[in-house]
């Protein structure tokens, strides 16, 4: 039987990140049904608990630094939901999240929180906040849903950089598909942009100015009862 929606996750070498994000997704209640395709190009093969398709990408020499688009392009070959949900290994996701991402699905295209939320463990210990403000007017990747009219967008989007979260809501748009990029009030955020987890870097953004969080108020308000957590990482890097 077909899933309501694939749920990708692309990892490498970040094992306490994608344990964490197992952890999240396991959490979630919903009355969609849902297959998550992994992907894995680390040195050391990841080992999933959660029920999933697991596919193999044996890194390469000619690999380039930031590897998510290759093994997007991998788990789409195995996509057959007619809605596909991007859910990145080092990121925090709250209760909820899933289900809210389906119901939005039922009216629009293509979903996405365009107000995204950072918090920096490791060594930038601090948190940043982009709106439309600063020119953001789409959704990352890990605060994306796609339906069935924007898949070949999709498809055709990830076949170029890094760049293909911007690429594929500017060509959604210009399509003329219904999108639902709403803004989300401090507060109701279900998606936090995680940077600096141990393991394999991503996109870091190292040139952020991250604001800083003394006593951890942002972050305890941010990812609740998982602040201690990601605390424990702050206090060991």
């Amino acid at each position: 039987m077909t899933a309501d929606v694939d749920i990708i996750i692309n990892t490498g070498d970040r094992a306490q990140a994608f344990g964490l994000c197992q952890g999240y997704l396991h959490r979630q209640v919903t009355q969609a049904t849902y297959r998550v395709i992994v992907t894995d190009d680390g040195t050391a093969v990841s080992h999933p608990y959660i029920p999933c398709t697991y596919l193999r990408r044996e890194p390469g020499p000619n690999d380039p630094p930031h590897t998510q688009t290759l093994n997007l392009q991998l788990a789409m070959q195995h996509v057959t939901a007619a809605n596909v949900i991007i859910w990145e290994d080092d990121d925090w996701y709250g209760t909820g999240y899933l289900e809210e991402q389906m119901q939005r699905l039922q009216n629009a295209d293509l979903v996405g929180d365009i107000t995204a939320y950072y918090y920096g463990v490791g060594r930038w210990k601090g948190w940043r906040i982009f709106d439309e403000q600063d020119g953001h007017d789409w959704a990352s990747l890990m605060r994306t849903a796609i339906g069935p009219n924007a898949m070949d967008i999709w498809r055709r989007s990830i076949e170029g950089d890094h760049s293909h979260d911007r690429r594929l809501w500017t060509t959604a748009r210009e399509a003329g598909l219904t999108l639902d990029s709403r803004p989300v009030r401090l507060g109701h955020q279900r998606a936090i942009g995680i940077k600096g987890m141990p393991g394999r870097a991503g996109c870091t953004h190292a040139d952020w100015n991250y604001a800083p969080d003394p006593g951890y108020t942002i972050l305890k308000d941010w990812v609740r009862e998982d602040w201690e957590t990601y605390a424990a990482v702050l206090e060991t890097h």
